[in-house]
């Protein structure tokens, strides 16, 4: 039984060393080519956070031109209130969204505080605002939404009107 087991064991082998090393070479090549496609790809999930805000501020601006016949940049008196809140300690989002200044209320509509803008808290993974830059007046809108989404320092920007065009001004991915 002794030679047995040695012509059994004689037989098993493992891999050789160059054998384990065109794997590693494989594993490091396909980790060179995902690494840069998965930031994009997070990039481009991180738009839709700016679409959606748009499609909030262009909707609640829809409503308060049809009840008092005007567009204003008061978010909060347009009824535009995002998750998690209007403050920058409460936003965990990668944009702000807003106007650059209120403008002039319409009629009888809420006058609001005032706030024309929701911070960012998620800049480039840092924490920093950015300045909305859209306006707003009786007859027409532009809502802006802005924000770091990859690396480095450039921003991401979009606007919709009161026509419903969702324009990427600035595409920082």
């Amino acid at each position: 039984m002794n030679k047995r087991m040695e012509k059994i064991l004689a037989k098993q082998g493992g891999f050789t060393l160059i054998e384990l090393m065109v794997v590693v070479a494989i594993i490091g090549i396909l980790a060179a080519v995902a690494v840069p496609q998965y930031g994009k790809f997070q990039a481009k999930a991180r738009q839709s956070e700016a679409k959606i805000a748009l499609a909030g501020v262009f909707t609640a601006e829809k409503a308060l031109f049809v009840e008092y016949g005007g567009y204003y940049g008061a978010l909060d008196a347009i009824g535009y209130a995002p998750e998690g809140g209007t403050s920058i300690a409460n936003t965990n989002g990668y944009y702000s969204v807003g106007f650059s200044a209120v403008g002039t209320k319409p009629g009888n509509a809420p006058a609001g505080t005032g706030a024309c803008c929701v911070g960012a808290k998620k800049f480039g993974g840092n924490t920093g605002t950015l300045a909305c830059a859209g306006a707003s007046d009786a007859s027409s809108f532009t809502a802006t939404a802005q924000g770091g989404i990859a690396s480095g320092t450039v921003v991401d920007a979009w606007s919709i009107t009161q026509s419903n065009v969702l324009t990427n001004t600035t595409n920082g991915t």
